[in-house]
């Protein structure tokens, strides 16, 4: 009868839009509900519901709702892990389906791994476009791709240990013990937009940490979720808008361990000329079949480096945005 997995989902909306979600967690096989608390943490600091939906209380789901009104990702994140009453903790989002097989296989691989993901794949009714899979869908191996920009990670139909780096927040599970040895997520997406130059790299820089503490993370090819992409994200103003988060994400990953001025600077002047170097080449040997990067890739670059310079100089003279990067702890 005790609590044995906590499931975290934060949530910007109305908790009356998680059906999608909390209909595929119904439908989930060789569960024990009786084992699982759901903790929906409703980030938003204009409303905030304690009334638990009717379809989760006719599910008999043992459901505790959550208000964090800082706004941020890692912000409600943080908040869920805070109340969870479990060591197994499972991260999910509000815009996926979740696989019949998922947690029961999340669950039976934390009993042997202090980090686990899986596939995070997209809605087949999504069509990708062609310059969205030239130049943003990384091929690692044959049939294995991985899409940052849109959270994507295929990494095919076997079991394996992999790099704590190819693991989403959208579809994480890890020991309880981890996230507080390695103080946590860092601040992530906070706000509504990517103009904030205090997002930092939220569960990038907690796989990292990962990663230097030597954590074994586990893929498990049956812990599968299908993410709810909306049409805007799939758009080129978007992958622009994306690419601020990105170079703010990196910009910050890079300053926490190398503080030194002059690194920073050397660092920032080499991002800059390898950034002209590849753009120059291109431009003075152009040919047609460039024509889709101009049009596509090129502006995301622009904006990627100019906001990774503009991270990099405030960094290096705004005290405030300095001592928040160099911070140990942010929960």
């Amino acid at each position: 009868g005790l609590i044995k997995t906590s499931i975290i989902i934060p949530t910007y909306n109305p908790l009356k839009n998680l059906t999608i979600i909390f209909r595929s967690l119904k439908n989930q096989k060789n569960v024990n509900f009786k084992n699982i608390e759901f903790l929906i943490v409703q980030n938003n600091k204009y409303y905030f519901s304690e009334v638990i939906p009717s379809f989760l209380i006719k599910n008999n789901f043992k459901c505790k709702i959550i208000h964090e009104p800082q706004l941020g990702l890692h912000y409600a994140r943080n908040a869920g892990i805070k109340m969870a009453q479990s060591n197994n903790l499972i991260l999910l989002d509000d815009d996926i389906k979740l696989a019949n097989t998922h947690l029961s296989n999340m669950i039976k691989s934390l009993r042997y791994y202090n980090l686990v993901g899986g596939p995070n794949l997209l809605d087949k009714k999504i069509k990708i476009l062609n310059w969205i899979r030239k130049f943003y869908f990384k091929k690692l191996s044959e049939n294995q791709y991985y899409c940052p920009y849109l959270s994507y990670l295929d990494l095919g139909n076997k079991n394996k240990a992999i790099k704590p780096n190819f693991i989403f927040g959208m579809n994480m599970g890890f020991k309880r013990k981890l996230f507080y040895k390695l103080n946590g997520f860092h601040p992530d997406l906070i706000g509504r937009g990517y103009d904030n130059i205090f997002i930092g790299d939220g569960e990038t820089g907690f796989l990292n940490k990962c990663a230097k503490n030597n954590t074994i993370a586990f893929y498990n090819y049956k812990c599968k979720v299908f993410h709810e992409l909306p049409a805007k994200r799939l758009t080129k103003s978007y992958f622009i808008e994306r690419s601020k988060y990105h170079a703010f994400n990196d910009s910050f990953s890079i300053l926490r361990y190398n503080k030194s001025s002059i690194f920073v600077i050397l660092r920032l002047f080499k991002k800059v000329l390898k950034f002209l170097y590849l753009n120059i080449k291109l431009i003075f040997f152009a040919k047609k079949s460039n024509k889709l990067y101009f049009n596509y890739k090129l502006p995301m670059e622009i904006q990627y480096i100019k906001s990774f310079i503009k991270h990099h100089f405030l960094f290096i003279f705004d005290k405030k945005l300095n001592s928040w990067v160099k911070k140990e702890k942010y929960f």
